[in-house]
């Protein structure tokens, strides 16, 4: 195009020249700042690029891999979660992983996959915790429950589900006691507790529960509103498989949210790294008060409770931690103990007298030069992971359950 036809077509068609115009300067903004963010990426936008498109990337984006499991419940008459439908099956898929899921006949995830007929009279473990211990994210045979299975002469039963936390295992056990355990003369429950999120879920729960009014902080960190626009925007690029490919629009996200009320949230494992004094002190106020609860079931049904920690991801690899650090605008000279979480449940687990098992630092050491043990995308345990976090607690839990 010469300048003549130009000059005339920017006469003839002002507004469409003036938006033109400006659409290529955002575009080449927009790429520019691409190509730069690409080149010298900040060491949090790089953490969160490799979360958002993992390596290991099996399907399009799905958002929530548990939701077949809502279709095989079995409830109680109000309503009240009992199990999952005895022998059912269904498949969980997610972005990084896709697995079938088999109940057995007590209504949890199978735990055996070989020939091994278990007698009705053989003595019996429960298994309690989220999804963790049911074991999102692999097969059967391969949660750490259904390895242990293959160590011990005792039946064990996995009755994790995902979204559980204490407060929701002990109506579980309320519900269980006056039938399912009496019947079947269990003694033996382990309560698996994943140190990520399960105090945060212990006040979320408790906040739903009561009317009590908790600090505004609180109720930032642990609930989100769904209907908030600035909450839907941030969805829609989180899962938008050409947005969350963008480095510009992920480095531009944190930046709009670090304006907004949500620059406060991050995983929940961040609160109790921070040991802030308001949040720790409402977890364990809380956790006192459940495990008091636990403690008078456990004497009044003669059940003997070993609490099973599992770490969260940020605990066992260092460089995730420093990068989150790095997102959250957490200051360069706050120090985080990766430990702080098992130092604020542990005193309170030995208060109220009850068995623990914290393999945290064996995992630690385990995953030394390897970065597989958790899934990128999602926070699971992948099936290496749930193999060595199993030979780090086989032997002590063995002798404990034998």
């Amino acid at each position: 195009m010469n300048s003549n036809m130009r000059d005339n077509f920017f006469n003839s068609f002002p507004k469409l020249s003036l938006f033109l115009v400006n659409l290529v300067l955002i575009l080449f903004i927009f790429f520019a700042t691409e190509c730069i963010l690409r080149i010298y990426t900040p060491y949090w936008l790089e953490n969160r690029m490799t979360l958002l498109n993992p390596k290991n990337k099996q399907h399009s984006n799905v958002k929530y891999s548990d939701q077949p499991l809502k279709k095989i419940i079995l409830s109680t008459d109000k309503n009240k979660f009992l199990s999952y439908i005895p022998n059912s099956r269904t498949k969980l898929r997610h972005i990084e992983y896709e697995n079938t899921i088999n109940i057995d006949k007590y209504g949890g995830r199978k735990t055996s996959s070989d020939n091994r007929i278990f007698s009705d009279s053989l003595r019996k473990v429960i298994f309690l915790g989220d999804s963790f211990t049911f074991g999102v994210g692999v097969e059967d045979d391969e949660v750490f429950c259904s390895l242990l299975q293959k160590d011990l002469n005792v039946k064990v039963l996995n009755l994790g589900r995902p979204g559980s936390s204490l407060p929701r295992d002990i109506n579980l056990l309320k519900l269980m006691l006056p039938q399912f355990i009496k019947k079947n003369k269990i003694h033996d429950i382990v309560m698996c507790w994943f140190l990520g999120n399960d105090a945060a879920d212990i006040i979320k729960y408790s906040s739903a529960q009561s009317k009590q009014k908790i600090k505004k902080e609180i109720k930032i960190s642990t609930k989100q509103n769904s209907d908030d626009l600035m909450f839907r925007i941030n969805s829609f690029i989180y899962y938008n498989q050409f947005f969350n490919k963008s480095y510009f629009l992920q480095y531009l996200r944190k930046k709009v949210i670090d304006l907004t009320k949500y620059s406060n949230i991050m995983d929940p494992v961040f609160y109790l790294f921070q040991n802030e004094e308001s949040y720790v002190n409402n977890f364990q106020d809380l956790t006192r008060n459940y495990l008091e609860e636990l403690s008078e079931l456990s004497m009044l049904y003669d059940l003997r409770i070993t609490f099973l920690l599992i770490p969260d991801r940020s605990q066992i690899y260092d460089i995730k931690r420093k990068a989150l650090k790095e997102q959250y605008n957490i200051s360069e000279s706050t120090q985080l103990d990766y430990l702080m979480p098992n130092k604020l449940i542990i005193p309170i687990l030995e208060e109220y007298q009850f068995d623990y098992m914290d393999p945290t630092i064996c995992l630690k050491n385990q995953a030394q030069d390897r970065d597989d043990l958790y899934y990128n995308n999602d926070n699971h345990l992948t099936n290496i992971g749930h193999r060595l976090y199993y030979e780090c607690i086989k032997d002590e839990l063995s002798i404990k359950l034998n």
